[in-house]
This record gives C-alpha cells, structure tokens and sequence, in this order.
C-alpha cells in the first residue's frame, strides 16, 4: 500500500459484500470467520499491487484511492479474479461488488469528501456480486488490462444524485457477465402484485401519475363507490413512481382499523416504526419522515375521516411525503385533490366481463347475439368492476341470457331505494344482494357470520362461530359463489370489504349479528388462552405465529368485548394477557398498555385473569421505563395471585416487580423480590422461569460490582437454556456472560460468546436486544485499549435504540454511561464525537457487520455455535 495519500485528480474504488447478513447466517462461526478474513486479505493484496491507498473500511466495505485510473481497474480486475478462484469455506461463494470514479474530490483532515465521493459509492452499491462498474469518467481515461472489455450500460439515477449517470460494466474474460439489471431504479415497497389484468384504467392512470408528480401536490384521494377499483388504481399508479420516492412505496390497509385515533399507530405497523414512549404516533411519525421521499397509499379511509385531521398534520411536517387515499367520501383538507373514479366505458366493461368469465370458465366464449346480451348486463350494472366480476361469476353455471334475467328481476325490486343513497350505490347493492339471494340459506346464514372475522380467518374458526354443522358444505359453495377467497400459500378465508359489509347489514337486519359477535369474541378468548399457554410449551413458536396471524381478529374480539352492552369482561382480559406480550416483544408498550388500562377497568374480571393482566400491564409500563406505575400496578399483580394460590403467575409477577424495583445505587429491594420468585419456581419446578430470575439475580450483581457471582448466575442460566432448547434465552445468557468476563478482564472468554449474541439476535430479528449486544461490543473495544472503535460502537447502538423507541432503564444506563466517560476521557470530546457519528451513520447490517470484526486483526472473528 502507497505511503503517500493520492491528491488532485484520482480514481476512488468503493467495493462491498453482496448479502454479506444473508451469507452471515448461512455459514458457521467458523466459516464466517475464515470467510471474511479471506476476502479482506484479497482485497488488501490487490489494492497494493497496484498501488493503492486504503482511506477506509466499514463493516465489509473498502474505500481505496488510485493516483491513475488504468491501476485502480487492473486492482478491481485482479481481485474479482482471485476472489472467483478461492475456495471459500462452507460452499458458499463471497461475491463483491465494485465501483469505480475518476474526479478532484475535496480533501480534508485527511479523507476525501464532496458530491464525487458520494457518486463512486452509488455507482459501486446499484451492481452485483462479483460486477465491476466504471463512470463515464473511469472510463474515458482508464487502460483496460488484457483480456478485459467494457459494456455500456446506459443512463441510470442514483441515490441522492441529481443527475443521471452513464455506467459501464467491466467483461473479464473467464467470469460471470450477464448480471440483473442495476440497482438503480429500486424502491423499498410492500405494494400488494397484482393478480389479475386492471381493465380499461389507461386514462386514470396516467392522469393519478401526473397529479402526483406535480410538485404542488401532496395528496391525491381516489374517491368512488365501493367496487369500482379505487384500491386498484392507487396500487398500480404507486408501482410507476418508484424514480419519485426512492425511500419507499408503502400500502397501509386500514380496512381492519375501526377507531380514527388508530390510523397513525397503523401507518407505524406498515413504516415497521416502533412507537416512541409519551411521543404521539403523529410526531413519532412526522420525526421518521421529515426527510425521506414516501409514498403513502392509505386504503379504505371512508370510515375514519376523523383522522384527516392527522394525516394533515403529518404531510406538513414531512416535506417529501406525498400521500395517495382511496375513500368513499373525500377527505376535506387543504392537502386533498380529489380524483373521482368514473366508470368503466362500455367496451372496457364488456372486457372486463368476459375476462373475468374466462377465469371461472376457460372455454367460455360469446357469440355476436350474445355480445349484445353482455353489453345490456354491464349496462344494467353500470359499467362498475366489482359488479361486472361477481355477474360473470355466475357463467360457470347459467347462460349471459339467465344472468341478464336474474338482473333484471333484481334490480327492479330494489330501483326505489333510499333516494340519499347514489345510484351506483343502489346497483351494486343490488348485485350484491343477487349474488346473495342465489345462495342457499345455510350457505348465506354462514356469509353473514363469515363478516365478523376481519383479517382473514381460519375453516375452524368459522366452523366454531358459525355453529352450523353443515358449515364445511357451506364454505365449498361461498367459495365456488366468488364470495369469499381462499389463500392457496396459507389456507386462510377472506371477504371482499364491500360483501363484509353488505353481509354485516344482512347479519343486523335478521337480528344474529349481536350473537354472531359474541361467539366470535368466545372463540378468539378461547384461543388466546391457548396460546398463552402454548407460548410457554415446545411449541412456542408456532403459537407466537399464531397470534400474529389472528391479530386483526383478536383486536377487533377485544374491542367488541369492550364495548358491548354489558362489557363482556372475562374474554376481554382473556384476550388481552397474550396481546400483551405482543406488545411488549413489538417494542409498542404505549399502544398495548393503552388497550389494558381499558381493560383494567371492567368489573367482574375472575381474579386470576385481573392477576395476569395486572402484570402484563405492569411489563409495558416498566418498558416504558415508567418504573414508578409498573410497580404499583405489579404490586396488585402478586397480591391477586397470591388470592388465588397461583405459584406459577406469582413467581412471573414477583420476577417483573423485582425489574421495576432496580435502582440505580440500589439493589436490595430487586433482590429480595427476585430471590421469592426463584424460590417459588424452584419448588414448582418452572425451568423456564428459574433460569429468568437467575439471569435476573446475576444483573443485579453486576448492579453491585461483584462479577464473579454475576458470570456464575448467567452461567447457569445459560445452562438451563440450553436444556430446554430455548434459544432465545440461552443467547441472552451468552451475552450476560459475555458482559460478566469483560469486567472480570476475561476478555477471550467475552470475544467468542459477543460474535455469537450479535449473529443470534441478528437472526432472531430482535433490535432491541442487537442494541444491547452492541454496547457489550464497544466495552470489550475499550478494555483492549481501541476507544475509537468502541465509540463507533457506542453510535451504532444509540442509533439503534432511538430507531426501536425503547429507553433504556436508569440501572442499565450507568453502566453505558461509565463505558461513554471512560472512552471520551481517552479520545477526547472532538474525536470522540466524530466517532460516535460514523456509528450513527451505519446502517444496521453495517453496524453488524462492524461489530463482528475481530478487535484484534483484520478481518471478522464470529463464534456461533448454536445458543452458546
């Protein structure tokens, strides 16, 4: 490697792992060790060959500088080349991706900076393993090495960069050229794939597009009557704008969200925004996207306009946001242009028909005198999609001639509705109510129970509620009506909104729905103590899915059981125990204690239950880190299950009321509770519960200082983890090991066991945890004397921890807090604050990649051996 750092005009290499957290969790410790060591070595060996300064690394990142750009592509050659031929452990091939830029960037305290920097870095992240891509710069200057040849690419947009670039990709003779396309146009999206054809929406696409991208609009709100594709246009219209809002396309289904002060908690659940404890959802969300290009597509707004208000405030404190809302009913606020959804034109309408009859019956075709007869039915149906789907339906079994008949009975009966109603209203209503009136009685009984699932629901959860035992046959003949759907990957039914509704009307007109609603709110109590029972089992897993899968149904049992007349007290605090611990595992205690104080209030909840939600809501509040209230209401909690002589829930309720009870200078309290509970667990034989409250014990001595006994304690939770198969739990017992060695300066004990917790919780997708495995990270860089490091650390995992919304409490910040004075004492406050910011400034798989590292040597140095 040069001596001398490159000036003026240079060419600057930016290269960096393909899937490096994906290949991460593929290969074993060992083989992620050898792995990354061996890519660093390549890289080093290459970039010195030919003259090279390394500037910088980050994570599995390099950032190199050539003096001339023909070296800088006969180095990015070399190493592809003797990357391919390496013989890499595990199987599995490191593939790295390279970009080079020839400019004058600013220099300055040693590191090069300006637009020019940023430009080389998109260029290198838009390619694929194993691609090198040049600029049009590189290019024109660069000397290609032999048996090299170059591609254009063409113009593509980069992150950040105003204008386009025009890339060249680097063919070497005897590796891979053929790559997908760059990473260039790629926008973050969960928008729904659409799974049929959009019929005859040219005009409106083009005409939502174009509104959109004025700059003087903000929000677009598709209104129309129900059916007649506003979710559909808004989904298509937000899949041609991803060049426009580069930070992400998100779908926000609010279909299953009945109170208006819960649209912003929903856009959260879709943003994957943890909420921020005592910050409104609004603000939360205003602070996440002040800065970020983001398209919203808010479905289904109809029913909760008391929430524009909201949505108001959130554009005007997000200046890149723009929104796009399907509504029956437009919003009314300064933001708002409003986009009506016509109707079909008659030739579009008639395609439409017969595509969709095609879909039920492939040979399905219409003679001339039968196209006239098709025409009249879209005609009668006003030309609306949803209407014109479900009457082709019906040509799997009658002819378009019988359909038309059926119409036009139908439709006379119900021509003198409510004159306040709109006609399309009227005609789809009536569609409707034909496609209904065609079921048999037991089959259209089961529709109007089938619309009190929200969600999706399960044949067994539809069969209990139901409580028809002729419900399978009438599930075949809903399914074979295009009633409801069924989901091939999951197995689960769902109703199209608009038939939920009328089916709703239907359930209140026959006076069943009150029970039908009841049965619903039994069923979901019922299984949610189960899976509060099947959380703590071998199956844990599996109910944990469960209850996500059935949260929209859960939710909305919870809020039935509230508000019904008398309150349905027991199945709403059934209900509510395992949804607590979703809550808290979401990192979203606001939300959820918000919920169980509501709960809480209700009289006549069984004292074991009032014993259990005491001490769920008590878990939210202390993860609030309102220590004060969780203490209070955790107090009731052990009191009430002392009532009850339930030892299983009281050794839980004591072990959370000794958390909330640690204070920082004091420990006795904490230990006096949690030294009851493992008693208490000891005797009933929990080992579940034994092996909490002895990782518990063993923080508590390390609140005192006495390390010996706290890496003893962690070491037998550990164990005991590992007995039970418990993961999750053996990996927290690592890291407390971990935590306990590096204060005893055991420090090759710590390595092995932190690269395996920072791999775990990686996998395990737990942040808050990740975050915490971090700052054990930055500690052991400070005990090895590399307070640089640790302060990149430190940054990361701030970052991280102000990302999720979870404080941290008062006992564990002093031991963060003494970690920061210690590194800041050595770097000074300067550099100690430019450190702590290039940790902020890593992404989370950078931070990851970061912190596997060896301290000690070049390349990462990971130890994972199951839940060691």
């Amino acid at each position: 490697m040069n001596a001398d750092r490159p000036t003026g005009v240079v060419t600057l290499l930016f290269t960096d792992i393909e899937g490096s957290t994906r290949l991460l969790r593929s290969l074993t410790a060992d083989d992620a060790v050898t792995a990354f060591a061996l890519h660093g070595r390549v890289l080093r060996e290459a970039i010195s060959r030919h003259g090279g300064y390394e500037q910088r690394t980050e994570g599995d990142s390099f950032f190199a500088v050539f003096q001339q750009a023909t070296p800088a592509v006969a180095a990015a050659v070399e190493a592809q080349r003797l990357l391919a031929a390496q013989a890499w452990p595990g199987g599995l091939p490191v593939r790295v991706r390279m970009g080079l830029h020839t400019c004058e960037p600013i220099q300055a305290d040693g590191d090069y900076l300006g637009l020019d920097v940023h430009r080389a870095a998109r260029i290198a992240s838009a390619g694929h393993g194993g691609q090198v891509l040049l600029s049009e710069a590189t290019r024109t200057v660069a000397e290609l090495p032999d048996g090299v040849t170059v591609r254009d690419l063409g113009e593509h947009r980069l992150k950040d960069l105003d204008q386009p670039e025009r890339i060249h990709q680097l063919r070497i003779e005897g590796l891979d050229s053929d790559f997908p396309p760059l990473n260039s146009l790629e926008t973050p999206s969960n928008l729904p794939s659409a799974v049929t054809r959009l019929v005859g929406r040219d005009a409106d696409l083009a005409a939502v597009e174009q509104l959109v991208r004025r700059d003087d609009v903000r929000m677009v709100t598709i209104t129309g009557t129900g059916g007649t594709g506003k979710t559909r246009v808004a989904i298509a219209v937000a899949g041609r704008l991803g060049d426009a809002f580069r930070d992400g396309l998100v779908f926000v289904d609010l279909t299953a969200v009945t109170d208006a002060a819960q649209v912003a908690t929903a856009v959260e659940a879709a943003l994957d925004v943890p909420s921020t404890p005592g910050v409104p959802p609004v603000e939360n969300l205003v602070n996440h996207l002040r800065y970020r290009a983001v398209l919203l597509v808010l479905d289904n707004f109809e029913h909760l306009t008391p929430a524009a208000g909201d949505l108001a405030t959130l554009l005007a404190g997000a200046a890149r946001l723009k929104a796009v809302v399907t509504s029956r009913v437009p919003l009314r606020i300064s933001a708002e242009h409003e986009y009506p959804l016509q109707l079909l034109a008659p030739r579009d309408a008639v395609e439409l028909f017969v595509e969709r009859a095609r879909a039920t019956q492939p040979a399905f075709e219409v003679s001339a005198a039968e196209a006239q007869v098709v025409g009249k039915i879209c005609a009668r149906l006003d030309h609306l999609p949803l209407a014109l789907e479900l009457a082709a339906a019906r040509t799997k079994f009658l002819t378009v001639e019988q359909v038309l008949a059926h119409l036009d009975s139908r439709l006379g009966l119900l021509s003198s509705g409510p004159r306040d109603v709109p006609a399309r209203q009227q005609t789809l209503r009536a569609t409707i109510a034909w496609s209904y009136d065609l079921l048999p009685p037991g089959a259209a009984a089961l529709l109007r129970r089938a619309a009190v699932f929200v969600g999706g629901f399960t044949v067994d959860a539809l069969v209990t509620v139901a409580d028809d035992p002729e419900a399978l046959a009438g599930i075949e003949v809903l399914l074979d009506h295009s009633l409801v759907r069924r989901d091939s990957g999951t197995g689960r039914l769902s109703l199209l909104e608009t038939i939920r509704e009328f089916a709703l009307e239907q359930g209140q007109l026959t006076g069943e729905l009150d029970e039908t609603r009841r049965r619903h709110a039994d069923f979901y109590a019922a299984l949610a103590s189960r899976i509060e029972e099947g959380r703590h089992g071998p199956d844990r897993v599996a109910w944990r899915d469960r209850l996500e899968d059935e949260l929209a149904n859960l939710l909305t049992a919870l809020e039935w059981a509230l508000e019904a007349e008398p309150p349905a007290a027991e199945p709403a605090a059934a209900i509510a125990v395992p949804l607590g611990m979703h809550w808290y595992t979401h990192g979203r205690p606001a939300e959820g204690a918000a919920w169980l104080w509501r709960v809480r209030a209700l009289p006549d909840i069984p004292t074991r239950l009032r014993a259990q939600l005491a001490q769920r809501l008590g878990v939210l509040l202390d993860q609030q880190a309102d220590k004060a209230g969780a203490a209070v209401v955790l107090a009731e909690s052990v009191e009430l299950f002392r009532q009850v002589a339930d030892r299983t829930g009281l050794g839980r309720a004591l072990n959370s009321l000794a958390s909330a009870s640690r204070e920082v200078g004091s420990t006795a309290r904490a230990r006096e509770l949690y030294e009851e509970a493992l008693q208490i667990r000891t005797e009933i034989g929990d080992e579940e519960g034994i092996s909490v409250t002895t990782f518990n014990l063993a923080q508590v001595a390390m609140d005192d200082g006495d390390f010996s006994t706290a890496r003893r304690l962690f070491e037998e939770s550990h164990e005991i983890d590992q007995g039970l198969g418990e993961d999750w739990g053996a990996a927290i017992g690592s890291l407390g090991i971990a935590t306990a060695a590096i204060a005893q300066g055991d420090l090759a004990a710590a390595a092995p066991r932190l690269r395996s917790a920072v791999l775990f919780f990686v996998d395990a997708d737990d942040e808050d945890h990740l975050a915490e495995t971090l700052v054990v990270c930055a500690d052991e860089a400070r005990a090895l004397g590399l307070a640089e490091r640790s302060a990149r650390l430190l940054g990361a995992s701030d970052e991280m921890r102000s990302r999720i919304g979870i404080p941290l409490a008062p006992a564990d910040e002093v031991h963060v807090e003494r970690c920061r004075r210690a590194v800041e004492a050595t770097l000074g406050a300067e550099a100690y604050a430019a450190a702590t910011a290039r940790g902020r400034a890593m992404t989370a798989a950078q931070a990851v990649t970061f912190a596997l590292e060896s301290p000690s040597s070049d390349g990462p140095a990971a130890a994972r051996s199951g839940a060691s």
